[in-house]
């Protein structure tokens, strides 16, 4: 099962997170190596998502999870390379699939 986090962006631009649906999750990461955000927003201001105006989306785990650390500052996440990542859109909501 991949992680599995969901975030809504408030009109102040602060963004909200809660996991969505973890059962299971180790210390070791998603047993998938899959981590899929649900976000509502304007991902264009996220800092740690890049390219998205081409097919080539990129996410920045380190930002990621010193954006988040409460829920991001993990073993299975620190130290990675930026992610290509796949992201499907419907107005101003994104369902981002990165494998790491």
């Amino acid at each position: 099962m991949p992680a599995w986090y969901s975030a809504i962006m408030m009109e102040s631009g602060e963004v909200q997170w809660r996991p969505k649906f973890n059962p299971g999750l180790s210390d070791s990461g998603p047993d998938d190596n899959r981590l899929i955000i649900d976000f509502e927003g304007d991902l264009h201001k996220i800092p740690w998502i890049t390219d998205l105006s081409c097919e080539n989306a990129t996410v920045d785990v380190d930002i990621l999870a010193a954006s988040v650390p409460a829920l991001f500052d993990k073993p299975w996440l620190r130290g990675k390379k930026p992610q290509k990542t796949s992201v499907a859109a419907l107005g101003n909501h994104y369902i981002i699939d990165i494998q790491l």
